[in-house]
């Protein structure tokens, strides 16, 4: 056995540290050698440096309940390791019990106060348990640590702007901005408050750095300055930025726009492939919702199709929990589905029948635990909601698992809402938006698959009309209201004033009075989106008028 594989956690390098887990580096190396690990914990459930290898590792294959389990069996053998505490919170973190997280950075940071990644994390978890004020204390302690750390600056950047105080953002963001003048985040936060002009200084600076070559996020600054000039109604040169954008985007993906296509292709055709009529009776699959106290709701469509706006009017009802965007859905479907069924979803689907109850029971409980903790702050909510938009992918899925349901489906003018997409720069893998023929397919694929769900399982999906609600709120929210069954209550008028995390694209919108001027925003680039209205109609038989 080689001198690393015994050396203290926080000593092997370049391969795992806090540094690392936290802030995302490459521990693919490490996890090569899981079965080693595994294979040690089994011999001896109390071997410390196998425990916490081992529970590192399941974090960076994102196995967060194992993760969690190595790292307290860890400390229950030695309760002084302040670097396992981080973890265990991070674990935590990810799983959604977010007070349980907290308190373990906590208990990391007492041991250990000199590491600034401990603040970064816990202020990212008080972030996303809505506690902004906290997690800006805390991140500035980070920042007193490391002053010149450019994470840190991008999450007290993104807390600010969600806190929706634009003053304490933009006084912070223009101290910082002399400092790092190219820093992607800032420029992005301070575009999306509009704090940015033309005419402005800093500006000028990224346009002359990305004329020169020497922009080193080339990509993240084309988006924002695409931003800058959309709000001058400069509609011209914002496009040609956001294209760029997405070029570059589409290049660093290693895509083209042709394996865009096939990619979607494939996608889609396996889900109908394997969502026969058949196929979606009932399985006898273990149910998550039995697990549950709260009734789920999931609010699915195409991003920017309006989820964060009905999340946000349902979550200003006293019986409704807003979670945001969860990744239980995908992550069951990707890893765990796939992992007992042979084969990668949605291909591994047709083999649903075969799927043993027993196979699939674990999967169920490890998808239940979470959503039983993210209502922990509201524990008399007798609603859930998750508004991750592709969960419009899983339908299948969630209908075996949360029978009891209720599904909202967001839908917009589709011009407007592929303009909207292609204005934003999604990170992962929603590389069907960088590109005016990807989007269109995509749409059209999106549009046919809903299509599939509400033939499989008629009346169970609920269409929220953006441009109703936004044109007339009070009669269409009313309507949204008595489909889940929920009494009316006249703080979903405005939501607006409803104070809770929001972390999507659309973190400034949700803190507004609801607005009806987003409808026809896609007319003031009609001669740009020429090309996407023709494919909408030659891939979907949609006429734009």
């Amino acid at each position: 056995m080689d001198a690393a594989t015994n050396a203290p956690i926080n000593q092997i390098t370049p391969d795992i540290s806090a540094r690392d887990v936290i802030l995302g580096g490459d521990l693919s190396a490490l996890a090569a050698r899981e079965k080693e690990f595994a294979s040690r914990v089994s011999e001896d459930g109390n071997d410390i440096d196998a425990l916490n290898h081992l529970g590192v590792i399941k974090l960076y294959l994102g196995y967060y309940e194992p993760a969690k389990g190595m790292f307290m069996q860890s400390l229950r053998i030695n309760p002084n390791q302040s670097d396992i505490y981080l973890y265990l919170g991070y674990a935590q973190h990810k799983i959604g019990d977010l007070e349980q997280a907290i308190a373990c950075m906590n208990d990391s940071l007492r041991r250990n106060p000199e590491e600034f990644v401990g603040y970064q994390a816990m202020g990212q978890a008080l972030f996303d348990r809505g506690l902004f004020e906290n997690a800006i204390k805390v991140l500035s302690l980070g920042e007193k640590l490391a002053p010149n750390e450019p994470t840190l600056i991008s999450v007290k950047s993104a807390v600010l702007l969600a806190a929706g105080d634009k003053e304490a953002l933009l006084e912070y963001c223009n101290e910082r901005i002399e400092q790092y003048p190219l820093h992607g985040d800032l420029l992005r936060v301070m575009a999306a408050a509009g704090a940015l002009s033309p005419e402005d200084p800093r500006v000028a600076r990224v346009e002359d750095a990305l004329e020169r070559g020497a922009s080193p996020i080339e990509m993240h600054h084309s988006f924002t300055l695409g931003n800058v000039y959309h709000r001058a109604k400069q509609y011209d040169k914002a496009f040609e930025y956001f294209q760029r954008g997405g070029e570059l985007s589409l290049k660093q993906a290693n895509m083209t726009p042709a394996r865009v296509n096939e990619s979607v292709k494939q996608f889609f055709d396996g889900i109908e492939a394997a969502f026969t009529p058949e196929n979606t009776e009932e399985t006898g699959w273990p149910k998550a919702t039995a697990r549950m106290v709260s009734r789920p709701i999931f609010i699915v469509g195409e991003p920017r199709s309006g989820t964060s706006l009905v999340e946000q009017i349902l979550a200003s009802h006293s019986q409704v929990y807003g979670a945001g965007e969860l990744n239980y859905i995908p992550n069951f479907c990707r890893r765990d589905v796939t992992r007992v069924a042979g084969d990668v979803y949605p291909n591994c689907m047709s083999r649903w029948p075969e799927i043993s109850v027993d196979a699939v029971n674990d999967c169920v409980r490890e998808i239940a635990v979470p959503w039983l903790k993210r209502n922990v702050f509201k524990p008399d909510a007798s609603y859930i909601t998750d508004k991750l938009p592709n969960n419009f992918q899983y339908l299948g899925i969630i209908r075996q698992l949360f029978p009891n349901a209720i599904v909202i489906h967001c839908h917009r003018n589709p011009m407007d809402n592929c303009l909207s997409m292609f204005q934003q720069h999604f990170m992962g893998s929603l590389t069907h938006t960088y590109n005016l023929d990807n989007l269109a397919y995509h749409y059209a694929r999106y549009l046919k698959v809903m299509a599939l769900w509400k033939a499989r399982y008629p009346g169970w999906i609920y269409d929220a009309e953006y441009e109703a609600i936004t044109g007339n709120p009070e009669p269409e929210i009313r309507a949204l209201l008595e489909h889940v069954g929920l009494p009316w209550e006249d703080a979903v008028l405005e939501p607006h004033k409803t104070k809770r995390d929001t972390r999507t694209a659309s973190a400034a919108q949700v803190t507004e009075p609801i607005y009806s001027t987003s409808s026809g925003r896609w007319k003031k680039y009609e001669q740009q989106l020429q090309p996407l209205k023709e494919k909408l109609e030659e891939y979907a038989g949609i006429t734009i008028d």
